[in-house]
């Protein structure tokens, strides 16, 4: 499933490292295999390995409580070199190229088939299937996550280390965002979408760091584990031997 997610998502990560939406090679066939493959499974490695952990941990309980699961469940990176792994990523790189086909000008299936390109109100027709097809997604992930059973038994972060997360994350996206608009220099109209494109990169950039500062806090070592297994089990024991009315 990463692997599909992810190279469905590959071929516009080339936007968030160049900081502006144009690419040369993330659409292309080669490039899926030199930059979309390679870029996946280092996002894949960073996301399981990382990032994951802190990050559900420190959502809301709506979330936190749906996504649980997927913050410890154990995830091998050797997962990273499976099969399955790789060929989702070509998959679901493919995917995205092909739709764009329909939803982009200028491409061998909207030259070709004309009814793209009418005007409908503001808009194309493949733009409408831009935006439509956007917001589809967009509904179709809520309501995969709203479907998703919620855990009683959570492991959360303390409300400390929440905050710390979260203001230190804060920090550094703006931090971030402010500096690569000023290397991006947009104005005008282009303020807007490099002020999403910047955006995302600087939270992405954000949350990686943060994770890795505050990995001990979310990755306690085998004694600090100990120590509080041991604390719970004095802890029952003492409420077990406690006279009952």
């Amino acid at each position: 499933m990463s692997g599909l997610v992810l190279g469905a998502m590959a071929p516009d990560f080339e936007y968030f490292f160049r900081l502006q939406a144009y690419g040369s090679y993330g659409h292309t066939w080669l490039g899926m295999l030199w930059f979309n493959l390679p870029t996946s499974l280092l996002i894949a490695g960073l996301f399981h390995g990382l990032v994951k952990r802190p990050l559900v941990r420190c959502l809301p309980l709506f979330l936190r409580a749906r996504l649980s699961w997927l913050a410890e469940k154990p995830w091998s990176l050797r997962n990273l070199w499976s099969s399955r792994m790789l060929l989702g990523i070509i998959i679901g790189s493919v995917s995205h190229v092909f739709w764009d086909a329909f939803t982009h000008s200028d491409t061998v299936i909207s030259v070709n088939i004309k009814g793209l390109e009418l005007w409908v109100g503001p808009f194309t027709l493949y733009r409408w299937l831009q935006y439509i097809s956007s917001v589809v997604g967009l509904l179709a992930v809520a309501w995969f996550v709203w479907r998703l059973p919620k855990h009683s038994r959570l492991v959360k972060a303390t409300s400390k280390i929440q905050r710390l997360f979260w203001t230190l994350n804060g920090v550094l996206t703006t931090i971030f965002w402010l500096l690569f608009l000023f290397v991006h220099e947009s104005y005008g109209r282009s303020l807007l979408v490099a002020s999403i494109v910047t955006g995302i990169s600087a939270f992405s950039l954000a949350q990686i760091l943060t994770s890795a500062v505050m990995w001990r806090y979310f990755h306690p070592s085998k004694q600090a584990r100990a120590a509080r297994a041991l604390k719970r089990e004095i802890a029952h024991e003492f409420v077990d031997k406690q006279p009952h009315s």
